[in-house]
């Protein structure tokens, strides 16, 4: 009697997942999702931050170059025509940032989008300031006296007003602006010019 040749072949196993496998890895995945969201989040909110931050520092330090290149004062301040956003006060700038040489011609622009959901806040030590301002030699300057060390916070909008509340000590980036015109991006906030380190 011949032998069938299909019966020689082995038995083939099933392949695939069942329908317990699936949920129980799509269980664990949630449970894990669980625990790492909020610290994600908060790695998201510190990149947000520090590159609004950055962005600052370069409008700061192309204002200082202009100033340097033209022989005139170069100003960076709030923007003049910012759109669908509420400034507040002249020194809060989240509507965006100009760097003009005359007011209402802007040579360069931080947009209210680069700053999305943060609160932008400038303080000068010694003086009220809303406006930094370079001169030829590439100091600040505030009309025609000497300059002041300026600071600019950057903290996320959801986090209230107040720049110094200790609730965003790990999220808060400050922009320092000296006398001298150096300008230096710190991962924390910062009230006097000597502690304006490289982050």
């Amino acid at each position: 009697m011949k032998q069938n040749i299909n019966n020689l072949r082995p038995a083939r196993a099933h392949t695939g997942f069942t329908l317990i496998e699936v949920m129980l890895v799509i269980t664990l995945l949630g449970i894990f999702l669980a625990f790492a969201l909020p610290s994600f989040n908060a790695v998201l909110q510190r990149y947000r931050v520090s590159t609004a931050a950055h962005r600052i520092a370069d409008a700061l330090q192309f204002a200082r170059a202009e100033a340097v290149r033209t022989r005139n004062n170069i100003a960076v301040g709030q923007a003049s025509a910012p759109v669908d956003c509420t400034n507040g006060t002249p020194a809060n700038w989240q509507c965006g940032i100009d760097v003009y040489a005359t007011a209402g011609t802007p040579l360069k622009t931080v947009p209210a989008s680069g700053l999305a959901a943060m609160n932008v806040q400038i303080v000068s030590n010694h003086a009220p300031g809303t406006t930094i301002a370079y001169s030829p030699m590439g100091y600040t300057v505030v009309g025609n006296a000497k300059g002041v060390d300026s600071f600019i916070y950057i903290w996320p909008a959801a986090m209230g007003t107040d720049p110094s509340d200790a609730t965003r000590v790990t999220v808060i980036h400050t922009v320092c602006a000296t006398l001298a015109g150096k300008v230096r991006t710190v991962a924390s906030y910062i009230t006097n010019s000597a502690d304006c380190t490289i982050d």
